[in-house]
């Protein structure tokens, strides 16, 4: 039995260090390049991405939207990325707009609304609200110098 528990342990530690690898790939913090081998899920993650970023200006995207372009069901695609990354289509969504504002902020001179308008965002204010609680503080304060 207390083998059995170190194995069940074991299988959750390499879950979660699977599911942390995916997340940062899936959002750009890693390059699949940098990962070891090239698994379908690496493939389907670069496709997301790709999907994803294509529409990422667009305010109008939703995750149907993405299920259309990725020819999946929204619950399969939901159950997939959730698998992968441990969020959700929606989520995952946003951290992608968030982190291509995060490049604007240090690599444009565009307003803060501008860039809000930019990465899908309706409203600058709730845009500057998703990107603190994201990043730790106000989107001013990533500006480049």
């Amino acid at each position: 039995q207390e083998e059995l528990l170190v194995i069940l342990d074991n299988l959750i530690q390499l879950r979660d260090k699977l599911q942390a690898r995916y997340k940062a790939t899936a959002i750009g913090e890693t390059t699949a390049a940098s990962s070891i081998g090239h698994s379908a899920e690496d493939a389907f993650l670069q496709k997301l991405r790709a999907v994803v970023t294509a529409e990422l200006s667009n305010p109008e995207l939703t995750p149907q939207d993405i299920c259309r372009k990725m020819g999946m069901g929204h619950t399969n695609l939901n159950l997939k990325i959730n698998a992968l990354t441990g969020m959700p289509i929606s989520l995952f969504i946003r951290k992608m707009r968030l982190r291509r504002a995060m490049e604007l902020l240090g690599a444009s001179e565009l307003s803060i609304s501008e860039i809000a308008y930019e990465t899908g965002f309706n409203d600058p204010k709730y845009f500057s609200r998703v990107f603190a609680e994201e990043y730790g503080g106000p989107p001013s304060s990533f500006r480049k110098q």
